[in-house]
């Protein structure tokens, strides 16, 4: 089950990645729909941005877009 989760992840990397890097926009809005369903799949995502060389700074644009983007009826 981990490894599905790992590999989700890096679909969604790559998915909401190009030439000039990460769209951490796209990124956060595809994680935010499926925050409940797929939770460790976020968390894997965090190991995949680790495991790829990005940046605290980007862990904490996508932890803080990632907030943002989830509404508090979605964690009732």
């Amino acid at each position: 089950m981990a490894q599905d989760d790992k590999t989700r992840a890096q679909q969604l990397i790559d998915q909401n990645s190009d030439s000039g890097g990460l769209n951490v926009d796209a990124l956060c809005d595809a994680l935010s729909k499926t925050v409940m369903t797929l939770t460790y799949t976020v968390f894997e995502v965090f190991n995949v941005l680790t495991e790829r060389g990005f940046d605290q700074a980007t862990h904490e644009r996508v932890a803080t877009n990632l907030i943002d983007r989830i509404s508090s009826a979605n964690l009732i």
